[in-house]
């Protein structure tokens, strides 16, 4: 077959790809909106473990006080002062920072779940149309396998048929709508950027909230050795301001034995460690800093009464409605209508046949396993492809193309 036909399926065949490539990039920001969904719900548990967290660090702190004033265990003191010091520092700039996030999250919920719902359509409609053009690059194939034969016995039959259909081709390969796939790129590019940083986001949450569930459960295990303590000075607790030689002969006897018991000193080295190792950085969450900004680009302003979700809409004007008129829409919109509409470049191959030279495509999916296509007037190539199809020539001399399937 002619260079028109080579360069018609590459041209679809491009179409084809740069919509799957786009359907990927929509994937992630799907991905995207999926994890700002559940971080709502994982936001507000993580915020509540870092609050319980604070106040458990407030409790070991009071409860340490008794503790602080008496010189032989002043060390536990010193050491569990130690680890409330690096909670405070740490959980309360996270607490503020989770808080932050928050307060920008609950102006988006109800925009996220809109949007999650309408990215879900416009991605299900170019999955079809991905189909209906994968459907027609096998018929195409079939043509061109045909034509690439030997045509025995009918040479001139088919040198007038590919002729004619070279020029028909070339005429559509001339509307190709090259700009409006650059701009179904672009558009999904834009997008995939946006939501990429926010897939991982409930994950992140998720992993800081069993760091601070984890130091919680390390701090339980000393709250009972404090109170033991604790209750073994109260006490004694007359002598505190005594002389040292006093202290030693009626508390040491009383603490030892305790101390050796609980293993305190172990236990308050384990639990700094652990401390240490669970909290993350107070920049762990500085890569949502921008959050606000963020949102405002995907999903509109949250002062307006709807949101406009401007990289969707984007999106929606390129991709366009199949009755656009494309002589009245710049090359970089209207893209359904300039491949599938009543003047798109396979809208002439899937349609009725004419009074003129026609090249007809059957178009097989798995709703419809029978194209029907029918010839008229000139001579006209029909390919039936995948199927069973029916295959109906007319006045002139037509070639008729069986694909796979039962072709009559």
């Amino acid at each position: 077959m002619g260079l028109q036909l080579d360069t018609y399926l590459t041209n679809i065949e491009t179409a084809s790809d740069t919509i799957a490539e786009s359907r990927e990039r929509i994937d992630i920001a799907q991905k995207g909106l999926e994890s700002m969904s559940r971080t709502i719900d994982v936001i507000e548990h993580t915020l509540n473990s870092a609050k319980t967290l604070e106040s458990m660090a407030e409790t070991l702190k009071t409860a340490s006080k008794l503790i602080e004033r008496f010189p032989p265990v002043k060390f536990i003191a010193t050491g569990v002062n130690k680890i409330v010091t690096k909670i405070e520092s740490r959980v309360e700039d996270l607490r503020k920072d989770i808080e932050g996030v928050e307060k920008n999250f609950s102006k988006y919920t109800s925009a996220i779940e809109v949007m999650k719902v309408a990215l879900l359509a416009t991605d299900l409609d170019l999955a079809n149309k991905q189909g209906d053009i994968n459907a027609v690059i096998g018929s195409l194939k079939d043509t061109k396998a045909a034509f690439d034969l030997s045509a025995a016995g009918a040479p001139d039959l088919e040198a007038t048929a590919e002729a004619k259909i070279e020029t028909l081709l070339g005429g559509l390969n001339a509307e190709f709508p090259q700009t409006a796939l650059n701009a179904l790129t672009d558009r999904t590019q834009a997008m995939a950027t946006a939501f990429e940083p926010y897939v991982s986001l409930a994950d992140s949450f998720t992993f800081l909230d069993k760091g601070f569930n984890s130091i919680i459960s390390s701090i339980g295990f000393l709250v009972t050795p404090l109170k033991v303590i604790n209750d073994a000075l109260a006490p004694v607790a007359w002598v505190f301001n005594a002389v040292g030689w006093l202290i030693d002969a009626v508390v040491n006897p009383i603490l030892d034995p305790i101390l050796n018991a609980l293993g305190v000193n172990t236990l308050i080295d384990n639990i700094a460690k652990a401390v240490t190792g669970l909290l993350p950085n107070t920049g762990f969450l500085s890569a949502f800093d921008n959050l606000d900004a963020d949102f405002t680009h995907i999903f509109g302003s949250p002062d307006l009464p709807d949101f406009s979700f401007p990289l969707l809409d984007d999106l929606n004007t390129t991709l366009g409605d199949i009755n656009a008129d494309i002589n009245a829409t710049p090359p970089g919109e209207a893209l359904i209508a300039r491949i599938f509409g009543t003047d798109g470049i396979l809208a002439p191959l899937l349609g009725a046949g004419t009074s003129n030279a026609d090249l007809l495509l059957g178009v097989n999916d798995i709703f419809s396993k029978v194209s029907t296509l029918q010839g008229s007037g000139e001579q006209d190539v029909l390919s039936g492809g995948a199927g069973n199809d029916n295959l109906g020539g007319d006045a002139g001399d037509d070639v008729l193309v069986n694909g796979e399937g039962n072709d009559f």
